[in-house]
């Protein structure tokens, strides 16, 4: 299903990457994304999905300053359109109305979810953007915590694990 992603923000691409597309579905196809659906629900490889990969026309979203926008807003400056796509496509409901145009039908997107939380192991919770934060820290932050599979499936750029 275009624009589908589970909890980690794996679309189904994530799932059909290479030889281990069974194992992936079968380890990790009952993943429930946000909008309800699994990866063997939503996905081709693991025997669910469709096939069309397209924006939702009617689809509006509310931007922080109040304003409602539709998909077409994301490409309607080209040099804003990547600022834009990092900004707003981490959000589940634009992603999955906005799929074309998030680039969720060309393959794994590769962005920071927004909304993901870790803990370390002093109990404080953390998000992606911590880990670089202190230039000085960054380097140590992501070798230590990219390790971790939570951390690299949520924080792809900052992890550079888009291709995984």
């Amino acid at each position: 299903m275009p624009g589908w992603v589970d909890s980690f923000g794996d679309s189904c691409k994530w799932y059909e990457l290479d030889e281990f597309s069974n194992e992936r579905c079968s380890f990790d196809g009952n993943d429930v994304g946000p909008d309800g659906q699994n990866a063997n629900e939503a996905c081709c490889v693991c025997g669910g999905g469709t096939t069309t990969c397209e924006d939702d026309l009617d689809f509006t979203f509310v931007l922080k300053n109040g304003k409602t926008k539709k998909c077409a807003w994301f490409t309607n400056s080209l040099d804003k359109a990547p600022i834009r796509k990092s900004r707003y496509c981490g959000d589940p409901n634009i992603m999955n109305a906005c799929s074309e145009t998030c680039g969720l039908c060309d393959g794994i997107t590769c962005y920071d979810n927004p909304r993901f939380i870790f803990v370390l192991g002093n109990g404080r919770e953390r998000d992606c953007e911590w880990l670089t934060k202190k230039p000085e820290q960054a380097s140590a932050r992501i070798s230590i915590h990219c390790e971790r599979l939570d951390v690299s499936r949520a924080c792809r750029e900052t992890c550079g694990t888009c291709d995984v």
